[in-house]
């Protein structure tokens, strides 16, 4: 089994700072290039990914959901990932 670890996408921070801050146009651009990346792994070496697994954090779950656009997978929420 392969587990492939990506980050949220760089936020827009709120004062304070927050789980729910938004993110930045930069951190949407790595998201969908992440996307790219993992489906051409998926296509070419036949990965075969299974599923996303995302904190409920909304940058992590709005991260989740950029990558799927592009692979079209299960998301599963997890709050032990908090």
């Amino acid at each position: 089994m392969k587990i492939i670890y990506v980050h949220h996408a760089l936020r827009e921070v709120g004062n304070p700072p927050t789980q729910d801050d938004k993110i930045q146009p930069l951190g949407i651009k790595d998201a969908e290039i992440t996307a790219e990346l993992m489906k051409i792994m998926n296509d070419k070496s036949k990965s075969n990914f299974k599923a996303i697994y995302t904190s409920p954090y909304y940058r992590c779950v709005k991260t989740a959901e950029i990558i799927n656009r592009h692979i079209n997978l299960p998301i599963y929420e997890e709050p032990r990932f908090n």
